[in-house]
């Protein structure tokens, strides 16, 4: 008998899986010209580009690129620390993983979070910039603390080697709202306030008074809460993913296309204007353009975490999983079903709402 714990599992990975296939043969293109070439994408398109290190490696529908490779790479962290992976679990996995593939497809894919690893601090991942690398495949580190949004976001702060500037921001409160979904009967407006309070508590242990009085620091430091909190508010005020765009994207486009605080915004907008629908909220994110691909990830994530997989429809589960090399997502939700388990039963300080999820 399927637990909750393993719906929601399967949920997430799955919808993160299916918001980066979607979203993968229109990446980068504005909302205007995806409107006029293809109208709304509400399922698999081919790919018309060459394949590349960061996108597909086929061409086929429901191929999906790097965020799904990454997140896959995440559960392999977790399965080997048997929970929440630490730094050198992550890094162990992606190394071990580059030197032993043999396509340059992968190899390209893997080798900035792999020299990171290598060189520490003397490298600068992606140039230093706060891109998407981390938050596009960061499920699963939020789906090790099921119901406990506080600890999955000082875990993926802490931990997330490869994150940089405030990106690693971005991504723990992503990896927040996904273990914050995973309460049964939570709503978005929930989901979101709670990764802005585990934002919140985190930085109170870290941060002078001083700092914190001076008037640039809302505008600095607060960047990627800031920019969630506004892009929720204008989902809140549309309720429409068309009628937001143009508000939208005034609010919240940065001049790299894919920032990590960007991202996570049109996924909070989406998520809101569709009140978590799985599908609404993909569509949503793809529609608008910019890195849609992983927008519609981190949006897919955190809609399946709260509905589980069986508010996503059949069809593009099965069309998903077909398309792309194995473990499947399934067997992904199983392996850390197992793990996620076990702590919730034996552990005497687990976020209590965990307990209802087996």
């Amino acid at each position: 008998m399927e637990t909750t714990l393993y719906r929601k599992l399967y949920g997430s990975l799955i919808g993160l899986a299916i918001g980066d296939a979607m979203g993968g043969p229109v990446e980068a293109l504005s909302y205007q010209a995806i409107e006029k070439e293809f109208g709304e994408v509400t399922t698999f398109l081919p790919y018309t580009r060459p394949v590349s290190y960061h996108g597909s490696f086929t061409l086929h529908p429901g191929s999906y690129t790097d965020d799904s490779r990454m997140m896959k790479l995440l559960c392999d962290a977790c399965m080997l620390a048997d929970g929440p992976p630490q730094k050198g679990d992550i890094a162990q996995v992606l190394l071990k993983r580059y030197y032993t593939c043999d396509t340059a497809l992968e190899k390209g894919f893997l080798e900035e979070y792999c020299f990171k690893a290598l060189y520490g601090d003397d490298k600068e991942v992606f140039g230093g910039q706060p891109t998407n690398g981390g938050i596009m495949g960061i499920a699963p580190l939020g789906l090790m603390f099921p119901c406990d949004p506080n600890g999955a976001f000082a875990h993926t702060f802490a931990h997330l080697y490869f994150v940089t500037g405030y990106a690693r921001t971005a991504t723990a409160m992503a990896a927040a709202m996904v273990a914050s979904a995973c309460i049964p009967g939570h709503s978005v407006d929930e989901v979101i306030q709670d990764a802005l309070q585990a934002s919140a508590r985190y930085r109170r242990h870290q941060e002078g008074e001083l700092w914190k009085d001076w008037h640039l620091y809302s505008h600095v430091a607060l960047k990627c809460e800031r920019l969630a909190e506004e892009a929720w508010k204008l989902g809140r005020k549309h309720r429409d993913r068309k009628s937001i765009r143009t508000e939208l994207y005034e609010l919240v486009v940065q001049d790299f296309f894919a920032d990590a605080a960007e991202s996570l915004a049109i996924a909070v907008a989406m998520l809101t204007c569709a009140e978590g629908d799985m599908l609404g909220s993909i569509v949503g994110a793809i529609g608008f353009g910019r890195d849609n691909d992983s927008s519609a990830a981190i949006a897919g994530s955190i809609a399946g975490a709260l509905n589980g997989y069986e508010g996503i429809d059949r069809d593009l589960i099965l069309q998903c999983e077909a398309a792309n090399p194995g473990p499947n997502c399934a067997q992904y939700a199983s392996d850390l079903h197992r793990i996620v388990a076990k702590q919730i039963e034996h552990s005497q300080t687990i976020a209590s709402h965990a307990g209802r999820l087996l």
